[in-house]
């Protein structure tokens, strides 16, 4: 229900079981400020144009004046305050965004709760500095809080931020030191099924979006994508998939029954 790049839940009988999640959790760690370690102000300026223009070659003139509108009016914004707006920009265009449909597959098959989407807890978080929330001491203090033992778990591949360069007091050095971070051995895979398809499979996705309904193109610049995706694409394979999901959503397809689908094949590296 969010994007056809997703796994959703299937029809499975409801059990009133509570469930909970962890979604929302960027909040507390600055949002889009979180990966970005340059906050100066043309950094930002840059980050801002990725985040609303970054799929231009894919969109029509009328789509693109619409997402440099948006732009214009966060980039203002910025002048005043930056980091403030990478975390607000993440809050109401990514997670903001696609927790509505998410929770509405989540409530399919249990009652749901999703702690850090309460508006009192948004609000909390948001009050504290976000360069502060970026830093993971706001996530750390939390955890050392409300489960203490947990505070002195090793994290997995790199330190706490906070802490990265050392501790920050002579007597925590000990606890530092058992904090240390646990790193993979041996070999290690970042293959991702969604983006290493072959020819097959792209013509499966390619041919859902040719044949779907024509107020696609509206937003989407046809000639671009049958150029692009004419052939297994390098890269760019994202777009793929939100076109893909725009392309069903207006279909209303999705509102049927499940159709037959054929069999893929996915190839996977290394094994032919």
């Amino acid at each position: 229900m969010t994007s056809a790049y997703e796994r959703v839940n299937g029809c499975a009988p409801y059990r009133v079981v509570p469930r909970t999640s962890g979604s929302g959790g960027e909040t507390l760690r600055g949002g889009h400020l979180y990966d970005q370690k340059d906050l100066g102000p043309e950094a930002i300026r840059k980050r801002l144009r990725t985040i609303f223009m970054s799929a231009e070659a894919f969109c029509t003139p009328d789509a693109n004046a619409a997402a440099a509108e948006h732009l214009r009016g966060w980039a203002a914004r910025a002048a005043a305050d930056g980091p403030r707006v990478l975390d607000l920009l993440y809050l109401l265009y990514r997670s903001g965004r696609w927790i509505v449909g998410a929770h509405t597959a989540t409530l399919l098959n249990s009652p749901y709760y999703h702690p850090f989407f309460d508006n009192r807890v948004v609000r909390e978080a948001l009050a504290l500095p976000p360069q502060w929330r970026a830093s993971e001491e706001v996530v750390y203090l939390l955890i050392e809080t409300l489960a203490p033992k947990l505070a002195s778990v090793p994290p997995e591949g790199k330190r706490w931020r906070f802490e990265a360069d050392g501790p920050r007091r002579l007597r925590e050095w000990p606890a530092w030191r058992r904090r240390a971070a646990v790193l993979p051995k041996g070999r290690t895979s970042g293959f991702n099924w969604r983006h290493g398809f072959d020819e097959p499979f792209l013509a499966l996705l390619r041919d859902r979006v040719l044949d779907g309904p024509s107020e696609l193109w509206d937003i989407v610049n046809r000639r671009k994508f049958e150029e692009h995706f004419a052939t297994v694409p390098k890269g760019w394979t994202n777009q793929l998939w939100h076109v893909y999901t725009l392309s069903v959503l207006l279909s209303g397809v999705w509102r049927e029954p499940r159709p037959d689908l054929p069999d893929v094949r996915i190839p996977i590296p290394g094994r032919g």
